[in-house]
């Protein structure tokens, strides 16, 4: 079976692309898919239902809840994308010194990441938010915190094994340092591994930023945010479930998505 062949039978990965695809598509074209802002109010029109008008509903202050879970899409890819990139990046290159190095250095580091995996990750998150204070950018920090020791671990196992291989020894031997051993023959080797667990940890990321938004933790309204969305409707969800069910089944689909698309990859990556 050729490599297209495998690919073109891989569901998982299709089926990731397609919906992570769609969520992409939405938050950057938002503006031409709704007729409006999602901050603009009506408040003679509130928790109006289903309709052509109103696709998903209104919420208390005559929103429409369509427009917001649309934009709302900007928010998730963002959280997904920034902390993905810091964690990813921070972790990979201390799992790839400690990997490299070993000794007293790779110890301590790996001792530090045991310390962080102790906590419960949303624990772990409320605590640095709660320190550093609510907001967008402290929540990213205190989620991208949580991820590292994932990408450590990931990365210095991946070290640990491609550094006994023929090309890397040989690399050894004609004088190569530690540095290009490292970024030159060990990282291109191990990024399959990295990539698919970077699209694992979307759908995780997606659904800690929108717990921590709920919580009045993370981004704060009127922002068009699924969790903070769910947290301004869950006072009513009792008589109206529109405004809290659709951004729930918005964060709902693109967790799913991304957990396909990371699988899809892990297939690939395998060969299967």
């Amino acid at each position: 079976m050729t490599t297209a062949e495998r690919w073109g039978r891989n569901r998982p990965l299709a089926m990731g692309v397609a919906i992570v695809g769609a969520i992409v598509l939405a938050g950057l074209f938002a503006p031409v898919l709704t007729p409006g802002s999602p901050l603009a109010t009506d408040l003679y029109h509130p928790f109006q239902g289903v309709s052509l008008a109103h696709p998903f509903g209104t919420d208390a202050l005559g929103r429409d809840v369509a427009t917001r879970v649309i934009y709302g899409a900007r928010y998730s890819l963002l959280e997904a994308g920034a902390c993905i990139a810091l964690a990813c990046t921070l972790g990979t290159l201390i799992g790839l010194i400690c990997g490299g190095v070993g000794g007293a250095v790779d110890q301590a580091a790996m001792w530090l990441m045991d310390v962080l995996f102790a906590f419960p990750g949303v624990v772990l998150a409320l605590l640095i938010v709660a320190v550093l204070g609510a907001g967008l950018i402290n929540m990213l920090l205190a989620i991208s915190l949580f991820a590292v020791p994932v990408y450590a671990r990931l990365a210095r196992n991946l070290a640990l094994a491609l550094r006994r291989t023929g090309y890397v020894e040989a690399a050894v031997a004609m004088g190569a340092g530690l540095p290009r051993v490292l970024f030159v023959h060990i990282l291109p080797n191990a990024a399959g591994p990295i990539l698919v667990q970077c699209a694992v940890s979307a759908g995780s990321v997606i659904l800690m930023a929108a717990s921590l938004s709920f919580l009045g933790l993370g981004v704060q309204p009127p922002a068009p945010e699924w969790g903070a969305m769910m947290s301004d409707g869950r006072n009513y969800v009792g008589a109206h479930l529109l405004p809290s069910l659709f951004p729930g089944l918005a964060i709902a689909i693109t967790v799913l998505g991304f957990n396909l698309l990371g699988e899809g990859l892990r297939q690939a990556s395998d060969g299967s």
